[in-house]
This record gives C-alpha cells, sequence and structure tokens, in this order.
C-alpha cells in the first residue's frame, strides 16, 4: 500500500491504479469504522468479549496518541507551508495515510474499551461517535490530498475537511479526556480568577405545611433534584458535584424542562401530558432504555409521579403554592409523603460537607502517597495511575510487559500497595508466591490474573480480599477445591474461569454460595 502512495504523484497508468486501489480501500475501512460503531452500540449483551478483545480495548489509551500526534503534525506542515508562500511544499500524504490506519486502528480498540464499561452513558456514546467522525473525516482529507497531488490542482476540499477533522479530534478528545480525567480546566481556572461552583438554590430553612409550599420550588424541585439531577445537571446542582447530561437535557430550570434534549421532544408542555418526555419516560417499564430513572437507580415513588403528571396537567405553575392551585385530596396526601424540603436542605448540607471532607482526605492522601508512587514509577513507567482525577485509589497494569514482569514486581508495588484497587498482571510470569503480596493490598476490587501460573494456593491469599469484586482466572490451573476458599468474598460479583480446571461442579457450588456472583466458565 505503501508503494501506491509513493506511486501517486508520478501520473500515469500505474499512477492512476494504485490512487484508485488506496481509495477504494480507504472508503471500506471508514464504512466499516462506521458500521462497527453501530454494532458497538446496539448489540446488547449478542457480543461477548474474548482475553484478547479485552486487552486490545484496554490498548485503546495508549494507541489514540498517535493519530492525533500525527494529525497535529500534518496540520503544523500545512500551515507552515501556507505562511511560506509556498516556498516549502510540506509532503504530507504518506503521514496522513499512517494517522487515518492508526486512526481506524484507536476506534477498532475503543469500540473494544466501550464494550466492557457503562454503555448507557451518553458521553461514552458521544465519545465514541466523535471518534468515528473524526476518522471518517480524516479519511476523507486524505483521499482529498492524494487527489489533488496527483491531479496537481490546489482545491480547497482538502483544506477544509483537514480543519474539519482537526475540529472533530478536539471535541471527541476533550470528551474521552474529560471522562478520564474529569473537568482539566474547571480547577485551574477556579485557582486562577478565585471562582468555584455556584452553590445550590437554598430551599426554606422555615418547616411548611403541604398545601403552604411552593409546587415548582418546593415540591418538583426536591424530587427532581433526588431522582434525576444526577445525570441532568451541571456540576453546582449536582448531588454527585460532577457535571452529567445524559442525552443532553438538563433538568435544572424552567427553560430547559420545557426544551428537551437529544430527542427534540419537549420535556414539558405545559398542560399537555402527551406531549411531555417525562410523563412518557417516568411510565415506561423499569427495563426499557428509555425509562427514567435508570433501571439501577432509586426510582420514582408512585404517589412522586402522580404529583409531576398533576404538575404538567395543571400548567407546571411556577411561583405559587399547593393551596393555590387547588390540588385533589391524592396529590396532598403524596406531597405529605415527600420529604420536607428543609430536611432536604440539611441533608445537602451534611453531603456537602462529607463530600468536602472526603474530597481533604483524598488530596491529603495523595500527597502522601506522591514520593512512594514516584519510586515505583521508576520500576514502571505509565504503569501506574490514579483511578479518577479525584481520587486517591491507584490502578496498576502490567500490560506492556507481559512475561516480563513476575512475582518481584508485585513485591516492588508493596510501598503503595494500600491505595491500589485495580490490580492487571494477567498474561505475567507471577505466579502463587507473587499473589501472597497481594495480602497487603487490602482494598483490591478487580484483580486480572489470566494467564499466569497461579495454582489453589493462591487463592489463599485471593479470599481475604474483603473488597474484591471482579477476579479474572482463566487459563489458570485453579480447581473446584480451590474456589471453595471463594465462598467468604460476599462482594464478589463477576468470576472468570475459561480454560482452567474448575468444572461446572464447583462453580454451581460456588455460585449457591455467592448466588450475586457471575460465574463465567465460557461455556454455552
Amino acid at each position: 500500500m505503501t508503494e501506491e502512495i509513493e506511486a501517486l504523484e508520478g501520473g500515469g497508468k500505474h499512477g492512476t491504479a494504485g490512487l484508485m486501489l488506496v481509495t477504494v480501500s480507504a472508503l471500506i475501512m471508514a464504512v466499516a469504522v462506521t458500521v462497527l460503531g453501530y454494532i458497538t452500540q446496539f448489540a446488547g449483551d449478542k457480543i461477548v468479549l474474548t482475553d484478547l478483545t479485552e486487552f486490545l480495548g484496554n490498548l485503546h489509551p495508549v494507541v489514540l496518541h498517535l493519530p492525533i500526534g500525527i494529525f497535529v503534525l500534518v496540520l503544523a506542515m500545512e500551515l507552515t507551508g501556507l505562511l511560506s508562500f509556498d516556498k516549502w511544499r510540506p509532503q504530507t500524504s504518506f503521514p496522513m495515510f499512517v494517522g487515518v490506519v492508526s486512526a481506524v486502528v484507536a476506534t477498532i480498540f475503543g469500540c473494544l474499551l466501550f464494550r466492557q464499561g457503562d454503555r448507557s452513558l451518553d458521553e461514552a456514546i458521544w465519545h465514541m461517535w466523535g471518534s468515528i467522525a473524526f476518522t471518517v473525516v480524516g479519511t476523507l482529507a486524505f483521499l482529498a490530498k492524494i487527489w489533488a497531488d496527483h491531479s496537481g490542482s490546489k482545491s480547497p476540499i482538502y483544506g477544509i475537511l483537514l480543519v474539519v477533522t482537526m475540529g472533530l479530534l478536539g471535541w471527541s478528545a476533550h470528551g474521552g479526556g474529560e471522562m478520564t480525567h474529569g473537568d482539566p480546566f474547571g480547577p485551574y481556572i477556579s485557582k486562577v480568577f478565585g471562582t468555584g461552583p455556584e452553590k445550590p438554590d437554598t430551599l426554606p430553612v422555615v418547616a411548611k405545611a403541604p398545601e403552604d409550599r411552593l409546587v415548582y420550588e418546593e415540591i418538583i424541585v426536591p424530587i427532581l433534584h433526588g431522582k434525576c439531577y444526577e445525570c441532568h445537571a451541571d456540576a453546582d446542582k449536582n448531588p454527585s458535584g460532577k457535571k452529567k447530561i445524559k442525552g443532553k437535557f438538563v433538568m435544572t430550570d424552567m427553560e430547559s424542562l420545557k426544551k428537551g434534549g437529544s430527542s427534540d421532544e419537549p420535556g414539558i408542555t405545559p398542560g399537555d401530558l402527551e406531549n411531555s418526555y417525562i410523563h412518557y419516560a417516568i411510565h415506561l417499564p423499569v427495563d426499557e432504555d428509555e425509562h427514567m430513572p435508570p433501571e439501577d437507580k432509586d426510582q420514582l415513588g408512585a404517589h412522586e409521579i402522580a404529583i409531576i403528571d398533576w404538575w404538567i396537567t395543571s400548567g407546571a405553575p411556577v411561583g405559587t403554592t399547593l393551596k393555590e392551585n387547588n390540588p385533589p385530596a391524592e396529590i396532598l396526601q403524596g406531597v405529605a409523603k415527600l420529604v420536607p424540603p428543609e430536611e432536604l436542605l440539611a441533608k445537602q448540607a451534611a453531603a456537602a460537607e462529607a463530600a468536602a471532607k472526603a474530597q481533604a482526605a483524598a488530596e491529603a492522601k495523595r500527597a502522601e502517597l506522591g514520593k512512594a508512587i514516584d519510586e515505583v514509577g521508576k520500576s514502571f513507567p505509565n504503569a501506574l495511575r490514579y483511578v479518577s482525577q479525584d481520587s486517591s485509589d491507584l490502578t496498576f497494569t502490567a500490560v506492556s510487559m507481559r512475561k516480563d514482569f513476575g512475582d518481584e514486581g508485585v513485591e516492588k508495588l508493596l510501598p503503595v500497595g494500600n491505595a491500589i484497587v485495580e490490580l492487571e498482571i494477567g498474561a505475567t510470569s507471577v505466579t502463587d508466591s507473587g499473589v501472597a503480596h497481594l495480602a497487603s493490598m487490602p482494598h483490591l476490587q478487580r484483580v486480572k490474573l489470566n494467564e499466569t501460573a497461579v495454582t489453589d494456593a493462591a487463592l489463599d491469599t485471593i479470599s481475604k480480599l474483603p473488597e474484591l469484586e471482579y477476579l479474572n482466572l482463566v487459563s489458570t490451573a485453579v480447581t473446584d477445591e480451590g474456589l471453595k476458599k471463594l465462598e467468604g468474598l460476599s462482594k464478589l460479583r463477576k468470576l472468570y474461569l475459561w480454560q482452567s480446571k474448575a468444572t461446572k461442579e464447583g462453580a454451581d457450588a460456588l455460585k449457591a454460595k455467592l448466588p450475586e456472583c457471575e460465574i463465567n466458565l465460557g461455556l454455552d
């Protein structure tokens, strides 16, 4: 393929044939990536990842930097050529070819990683499609470039597509970074300008009878705050303290409620239930994708649903009391069941104080860990990182070291062992002796030991990890006898045993002790 690209500028029959081959190949890649995105999002649980595909998915954060760097370099070269008034004509066809191929690879790996996480997250969906759009438009820019070079023309199409490509790159990369590290600019803006998140809307501190409460401000807002804001609010009003707006639907003010989100349907239409998306979503079966709140969240009570429906039907009043709107008896009774606004305010203040203390503790722990992390990092560069920007918990992966990482490597992690919650040491040279060091990592939640030499003896240590939720023992020598040692892991939710010496009988026996644990033997 590279020979065809180098031959394109030569023109003639051979150059044209090579051009057509590259063009068709590039378009096939673009279409394939788009189809892959659709399958990734909508295939449900029909796709089951193997160890290999899971490994490739975990490489996404590594390989994504290659297309970013290449396209930034191409843009810099083109701008330099432009500013030189054609005295220097950069040759960017081959770098763009490498950039497109690496973008396709990064996107494929990203789709595999997407399948491992929460596929309902709006941010992840938009990041995936933004990456696909970047790859497709980048491919078209590459084709425009080689066709223009071949014909000797100076069509503006290439320049336009390159600018669009860089815009999509910036948007997608920012979304991915925000998911991984949080808002990268907010903390610095606060430090420089002395600003911070606005305080949540204050609720009245004086206790009121249900009929004297303001309908929207003191009844509807508390319901939405408790059941909806976590997924549909900016950081200043979000109970989690972080911005999260699924479906582009902001629910924290009347204007946004009326506007709705990406469905293009109004969230509420005062006086018209049938044209109010909120009414539709809260009445769907809990297991439907569009049901609100999501199945795994705290659900609205029947009285809360009735209150919201009544409010919309009554014209969605704002600034008036319940009594002024003549509610029926069942609505008065439903409002009486709600947590009073003044009590909710006290709970919010306590939650905010607890969050502030937790943040301060995390920062103090980070400062305490700093030196130890630096020391471990000397032996394992880029293998140790924080779970998130706001966390003091650590993850470690030996994915790039494979068999070069062994028992002594695990021992080198002990200075930071108390902070590690995720340990990925599959396909390494670790044995039972190395696993014994995990006793000094009591907060482990996820452990991958697949394709290692561990045996039942290692499970003596694993059984003493009280917070363990995920364990991968694929292609190991563990047996049914070893599985018995895991019966006390009450938080274990996923256990993988493909190609191990464990049998269905042993797995069923463990399942009886841990009914909430999903045990996968790789069998139909």
